[in-house]
Formats: C-alpha cells, structure tokens, sequence
C-alpha cells in the first residue's frame, strides 16, 4: 500500500486555519449562557471577557465603538 506523503510537506491554508478558530469561538460564544444583569454595561462585559473570547472580542469591541 502506498501512502501520498507529499500532503504532509504542504504547509497549511493559513485562511482555513483562521476560518476554523474563528468557527469554534463563535459556536463557543454563542453556547455560552451570559447573565443580563452582568451584560448591563457591554464594554465592561467584554473586557472582564476578552481572554475567553479574543477573537469575537476584536468584532465585538470594534462594533460597539461604532455606537
């Protein structure tokens, strides 16, 4: 039997790479049960946040600066 080994020596789709990270830390976002009374203040929220969620953070911060 003989294996392609050549896939091995490609170096990865840096784009799919990112699309993934950030797929996982939105389904982890949108899983994660935010309590209204703490998410009174959104600003205060995500930077007590951002370590959880530092890609969605850098959307989030970027939008609520808009407003």
């Amino acid at each position: 039997m003989e294996y392609d080994l050549d896939i091995l020596e490609q170096p990865p789709n840096t784009s799919e790479v990112a699309i993934e990270l950030i797929t996982r830390e939105m389904l982890i976002f949108r899983c994660y049960q935010v309590d209204s009374k703490e998410f009174k203040c959104h600003v205060r929220w995500w930077a007590k946040h951002e370590a959880m969620f530092p890609i969605v953070d850098c959307f989030a911060l970027k939008i609520l600066k808009d407003y």
